[in-house]
């Protein structure tokens, strides 16, 4: 519909996972850019099986990634929107981040407070509730910062942002 209103106007993203449909075939690897966004970067599965050892699709291209996958979906978004800023063109961007989700994991160290978690499986599972808040915390210090990214090019003021939770 942007394209429909506003023809290369607005610059359209979709970061994080598109849960849609699945990535076979290789085919469905393009689906976000045939359905009008310019950028996509992300996973076509809901539930990623590591954090840190994953797989991310750039614009219909596979590329295995070690980054966080919180860090690394909030680096596409910042990139994404300092790119928009400095074209002094408005975005949409659709972010939808994986955690905190299962599997229970340990974020990287400084994006949450826990410090009596250990990242065992056995330790995982006899408190998955402070895992799961590790990765809460771990997402809530990325967003802060996309939106000093978003402060810092002047477009915080200017951005609407609709925040859904649908993992817990």
């Amino acid at each position: 519909l942007l394209n429909i209103y506003q023809p290369n106007g607005i610059s359209k993203a979709n970061i994080g996972k598109w849960h849609l449909h699945g990535p076979m075939p290789a085919s469905n690897l393009n689906n976000p850019n045939i359905m009008g966004y310019d950028l996509f970067s992300g996973v076509f599965i809901g539930q990623l099986a590591s954090y840190t050892n994953w797989t991310k699709v750039t614009n219909g291209v596979s590329a295995n990634v070690t980054t966080y996958a919180t860090t690394e979906t909030i680096n596409d978004a910042v990139n994404f929107t300092a790119a928009s800023a400095l074209q002094n063109k408005p975005f949409f961007l659709w972010l939808a981040v994986n955690a905190p989700h299962a599997p229970y994991h340990l974020p990287p160290a400084g994006l949450h407070s826990y410090t009596n978690l250990s990242g065992t499986q056995m330790d995982i599972n006899m408190n998955p509730k402070s895992y799961f808040k590790a990765s809460l915390e771990a997402l809530d210090h990325e967003l802060g910062r996309l939106f000093d990214s978003l402060e810092i090019h002047g477009q915080l003021d200017s951005t609407d942002i609709i925040f859904i939770g649908d993992n817990g």
